[in-house]
């Protein structure tokens, strides 16, 4: 009987647990799936919000990189756009970032527009300051909202 109880307790001790073996198998089931949710998504995603996305990620990217110096060095904000390359000599940057349609994003200082420290944009597809342009100061608001209501139409 105490063999019984003791082969008992034994048996539960060994189901309580997953293997390593398992843990594997589940992450790399979670891992595959979550890149195919990824990849579906990206796929729903029309070319021109493509180009407004990467247009905001690189406003965001500079916005940063400006920040990081300012934090870093001590020193003030860059004061017109051909500064910001001290950003590429100090190491922020391999080299400027351009927007998707290949134009440089404008940087003014001190802003004029967005009563942050600097205004940065893009020129958006057209290449002039219009109302399409990305804009650090609204970037999600309604300047984004009409240029996507002008791409429906």
């Amino acid at each position: 009987m105490l063999t019984k109880v003791v082969s008992t307790e034994l048996r539960l001790k060994k189901e309580q647990g997953m293997s390593l073996i398992e843990v594997i198998v589940i992450l790399i089931f979670v891992s595959v799936t979550l890149v195919v949710g990824i990849k579906m998504v990206d796929a729903q995603e029309s070319d021109d919000e493509k180009m407004i996305r990467e247009a905001r990620d690189g406003l965001t990217l500079i916005n940063n990189g400006v920040g990081a110096y300012v934090f870093d060095t001590g020193k003030p904000a860059p004061k017109n756009q051909q500064e910001l390359s001290i950003l590429v000599d100090e190491g922020y940057f391999k080299k400027l970032p351009i927007d998707p349609w290949g134009h440089d994003y404008q940087y003014h200082y001190p802003a004029v527009q967005s009563g942050k420290v600097f205004d940065l944009f893009s020129l958006g597809p057209d290449g002039i300051v219009s109302d399409d342009d990305i804009v650090n100061w609204d970037l999600y608001g309604t300047r984004a909202i009409r240029y996507a209501q002008a791409l429906e139409k």
